[in-house]
């Protein structure tokens, strides 16, 4: 390590006075400059041959002039865990004055940290145990997953469907993070998408803050295809990207989407993020509604819902619904256009949800594409209200017979009503 560090630190040592010094790193690594950790004074030169004591000083040396930070991502803005975890890690925590200190001793952590995991239940690993000390998760700050926002909602009687009402019961610790504020003279947040703009203006103090909005399209070429479908489900998208290809004879067109087991040209949506690869090819992406998560994981739809408890935002799902599409659009539209196809395939269910949001978010044009399932459904309801039309009118005339026949029955019904009312007339006249 000291070997390495030598080699890290050549540049730095070597460089004329009044030189400026260029660090490039991970995300994570820069969180730390604020948070925590020893990433920060790591990369003094004198870190091996500082005493413990003497870190403090390192830290001060370390401070930077200016911070850019690429792509910042929701994740960004919160630390979230499970509650029976943090609750098992504070008892840990409570085992070993180690865990009391400022800087972690991990050779000593780890001794107690086995001997915890070996007399309880619900053990975490250790370095989920590491993560939740550093992040200073604690069970006094506690959240639900309440359903803030209207979504994947059942038409029939207005309760969430299942996959999504069975989260509501668990209960997560979290921490708002704020390592930029500190963490330089100035700092620069980089983003393309509209949700973690909206986090950082609900929670940064934007007095200090000056936010940059560029126009809302991208310049370039190219549009959006939207197939909109009557049904979608995660598990069907391989088979909805092959009847895509064959409809638009795109034998070769590459999918993004999750859930593409078995499909050949795939790539998941998280790997697609950001990629230049794709800009030489057709692409198909299937949007799909979020996935709730398994018992031992936080799902897209439990994080999204906290974020909308946490920082009172209203439409956080679909706003990350708006920011993927944008994302894989991006891969062939706009800069990247080089005459190549987008198609979107979604269903309808998903699209009237965030149809407006998209609209408003959406970086490329978007054309609905009348599909042959469309066409059918159109064509099926077109015939269903002709034949509604045609009953009402049957209906109107058998009561026009009714009638007919009603006042034959009568005779001089009308005569007498109109009789009646000239009665009725003089009489209420004033003498």
């Amino acid at each position: 390590m000291i070997r390495l560090h030598d080699v890290m630190m050549a540049p730095i040592r070597s460089a004329p006075p009044g030189q400026h010094v260029v660090l490039f790193m991970v995300h994570s690594v820069l969180h730390q400059w604020t948070e925590g950790g020893l990433s920060r004074i790591f990369a003094h030169p004198d870190f091996f041959t500082t005493p413990v004591e003497g870190f403090w000083q390192l830290r001060d040396q370390t401070g930077l002039v200016v911070a850019v930070h690429d792509e910042v991502a929701v994740e960004h803005f919160i630390h979230l865990a499970e509650l029976p975890e943090v609750r098992w890690c504070e008892d840990l925590f409570e085992t070993s004055p180690v865990w009391l200190e400022d800087t972690l001793d991990l050779v000593r952590a780890k001794q107690s940290w086995r001997a915890h995991k070996d007399s309880t239940v619900g053990a975490v690993s250790f370095e989920r145990a590491v993560s939740i000390w550093r992040s200073k998760l604690s069970s006094k700050q506690e959240i639900g997953v309440g359903p803030v926002e209207t979504y994947g909602i059942s038409k029939k009687n207005g309760k969430p469907w299942p996959m999504y009402a069975n989260r509501h019961t668990r209960r997560y610790a979290y921490v708002r993070r704020s390592w930029w504020e500190g963490l330089a003279w100035k700092t620069i947040l980089l983003t393309t998408e509209a949700l973690p703009t909206a986090i950082f203006k609900a929670t940064a103090d934007l007095g200090q803050s000056a936010i940059l909005d560029m126009p809302g399209r991208v310049t370039g070429q190219g549009r959006i295809e939207a197939h909109i479908l009557t049904s979608l489900k995660s598990a069907e998208n391989p088979n909805a990207a092959r009847g895509l290809r064959e409809s638009e004879d795109l034998p070769d067109a590459h999918v993004l989407c999750n859930n593409g087991d078995g499909l050949d040209n795939h790539t998941t949506l998280a790997s697609a993020k950001g990629s230049n690869d794709l800009s030489d090819a057709d692409i198909i992406q299937i949007a799909n509604f979020v996935t709730p998560g398994g018992d031992e994981e936080i799902g897209q739809y439990d994080q999204l819902q906290v974020i909308n408890a946490v920082f009172g935002i209203r439409n956080a799902l679909r706003l990350w619904h708006a920011d993927m599409i944008n994302q894989m659009a991006g891969r062939n539209l706009g800069h990247r256009y080089q005459g190549h196809r987008h198609i979107l395939a979604i269903s309808r269910t998903l699209y009237d949800l965030i149809e407006s949001t998209l609209i408003d978010q959406c970086r490329y044009p978007i054309d609905r594409v009348e599909t042959s399932e469309r066409r059918r459904d159109r064509k099926h309801g077109g015939d269903r209200a002709q034949l509604e039309r045609l009953e009402r009118e049957h209906q109107d005339e058998l009561d026009h017979q009714d009638a007919r026949q009603d006042r034959q029955g009568w005779g001089d019904l009308d005569a007498l009503i109109d009789a009646e009312a000239e009665r009725f007339r003089q009489d209420s006249e004033p003498a």
